[in-house]
């Protein structure tokens, strides 16, 4: 039986279309890319694996520590500073640690100790015991307060090992174990550990996963302004990776995940961008390759005169209720 040319064509373009949707299968699944600022979608919604056991997460978060490796003291790789006493004394100056000090302590430890009204869920902060006042008294009393936050000198290693000795010590059952990195200056969504438990309920150890929408926005004295979207592809913020604990064995397969815009390359990674479950906040006390620090107009002409304004706030910021209490749209 002969076949028209306009079924064919329609044939060969509906090809073409999924080969391009599934360019990079078994490296990237893509779930969802690309919709307006300030627009969401619906629930993210998965069915979990029979008889699998509850996941639990880490957060991981390196507060301004202070790290010697191998290959010399940190300060070295910034090429900014004579010395290591420069290095340290610019580190945990006010003018780089008091707005780091708020987002983090003020805007962001309270949503993540509410992720643990829902989820087995613990964040690790590696610090360095000889950071001065008030940092290091702010920072304990803030674990005092919240006991979702679990703080290590720099001495207990990387999170690897912290997971493996947290899990000894517990000794849970075997279930899937995921972590994610949090900057000491990034916010997430009350609901990201929401959206993240659908992927990692479905696809199970050895994966990776990139929630890429969010929000940028600039802090400034305690107020954020300047509000837009941002679709931040295989970002830092907002990347997680599955890995498993054996309670029979007692050991801990967690994958780490390298450079996180190329984690691809090694793990097969859910890209999901469908709904905002970050914030990137731009403030004047941010590490850059200069020694002058970048003024509010120099924020907003380098990082967000390329990224739309969210024209529907009240859509997005109930799920950063920290957020919403010190965003000022007229700023």
């Amino acid at each position: 039986m002969a076949i028209s040319r306009d079924v064919t064509t329609t044939v060969r373009r509906r090809a073409r279309g999924a080969a391009r949707r599934l360019r990079v299968a078994g490296r990237v699944l893509v779930t969802g890319q690309g919709a307006p600022a300030g627009a969401e979608a619906a629930e993210v919604t998965a069915v979990p694996a029979q008889g699998s056991a509850d996941p639990v997460y880490f957060g991981w978060t390196r507060y301004s520590a202070h790290f010697t490796d191998d290959k010399g003291l940190a300060f070295k790789a910034s090429k900014r500073f004579k010395d290591e006493s420069a290095y340290l004394d610019h580190l945990w100056s006010p003018e780089r640690m008091t707005a780091r000090d708020q987002i983090f302590l003020d805007l962001a430890v309270p949503v993540l100790q509410r992720w643990t009204e829902r989820h087995d869920y613990r964040h690790v902060v590696t610090y360095s015991p000889e950071m001065p006042e008030p940092w290091i008294g702010r920072l304990r009393a803030a674990a005092e307060r919240y006991p979702v936050l679990s703080l290590h000198p720099v001495e207990d290693g990387g999170i690897n090992e912290i997971v493996r000795r947290t899990l000894e010590a517990e000794r849970p059952g075997s279930r899937p174990v995921v972590w994610l990195r949090v900057d000491d200056d990034d916010l997430l969504s009350l609901d990201f550990i929401d959206v993240l438990d659908g992927h990692v309920r479905s696809h199970g150890p050895g994966w990776a996963v990139s929630l890429s929408k969010g929000l940028e926005a600039v802090y400034h004295e305690g107020r954020v302004t300047h509000l837009r979207g941002r679709h931040y592809v295989l970002g830092a913020l907002g990347q997680a990776v599955v890995g498993s604990w054996d309670a029979e064995q007692g050991t801990l397969d967690l994958p780490r995940p390298g450079n996180h815009m190329t984690v691809d390359t090694r793990l097969p990674t859910v890209l999901d961008s469908r709904r905002a479950t970050f914030a990137y906040l731009k403030h004047t006390g941010q590490d850059s390759r200069t020694t002058k620090p970048p003024t509010i107009e120099e924020l907003v002409a380098t990082h967000l005169r390329n990224t739309a304004v969210v024209r529907h706030p009240h859509n997005v910021l109930p799920r950063f209720p920290t957020l919403a209490d010190v965003y000022d749209p007229e700023g």
